[in-house]
């Protein structure tokens, strides 16, 4: 009997979630979650087989969930299934530590499978995810990255990283948006990266926005 968790901050999710594992013989959910503090009590009291995890929730992220998981309780396998898309936040969080990662609109068959998979000890990514883990280590220098970023590089990065806009960035910081991007032009140099999309690939690959 695989043991499944669920936290996503919908009931009606949770509950459809719980009907349908109820119709197969070898799953149950035996705990369920609504928020990012659930996640992390689940995994070390209910001896979970798989949580299944939505990131996209008000207040505290299931990314960061997810980060406070794989440190608590390494043991736990993690599937990601969420309403948010796998080209931007699939490939940084199976780098995280989560076993697979299915978007919701994914029919139940797959989600089925994807519990299965990730319950043996499996992997679950799609096509996309596995370009984007290939993509993120041609990127990954050793000695480089943003260990070679100023303090204020750094700042811009991380601003841009967590989806704010270039003129957003350079208010908060009080610089002037031609000077904000320049130093968005060095990030990216630096990183051998291209977009601010895949800056923040970059960082959630490094844990650096959990």
């Amino acid at each position: 009997m695989i043991r499944i968790g669920v936290v996503d901050n919908h009931a009606i999710v949770r509950h459809s979630l719980q009907k349908f594992f109820t119709e197969h013989v070898d799953t149950r959910v035996v705990a369920q979650g609504s928020c990012a503090d659930d996640a992390v009590t689940i995994a070390w009291r209910d001896n979970v087989d798989v949580l299944l995890l939505e990131i996209g929730m008000p207040g505290r992220s299931g990314i960061e969930a997810a980060g406070d998981v794989r440190r608590l309780s390494p043991e736990t396998r993690m599937l990601v299934y969420s309403a948010l898309e796998d080209d931007l936040y699939g490939a940084p969080l199976i780098r995280l530590g989560v076993r697979g990662f299915l978007n919701k609109r994914s029919s139940l068959d797959d989600l089925l499978k994807a519990v299965r998979t990730v319950a043996l000890g499996g992997r679950w990514v799609s096509p996309h995810v596995a370009m984007c883990l290939d993509e993120d280590r041609r990127h990954s220098a050793p000695g480089k990255g943003h260990d070679a970023l100023s303090a204020r590089e750094m700042e811009v990065f991380l601003a841009l990283s967590k989806g704010t806009r270039l003129n957003c960035a350079a208010l908060q910081m009080g610089i002037s948006v031609k000077t904000a991007s320049t130093y968005r032009t060095r990030i990216l140099k630096k990183l051998n990266l291209v977009t601010n999309t895949a800056m923040t690939r970059y960082a959630m690959a490094h844990g650096l926005l959990i």
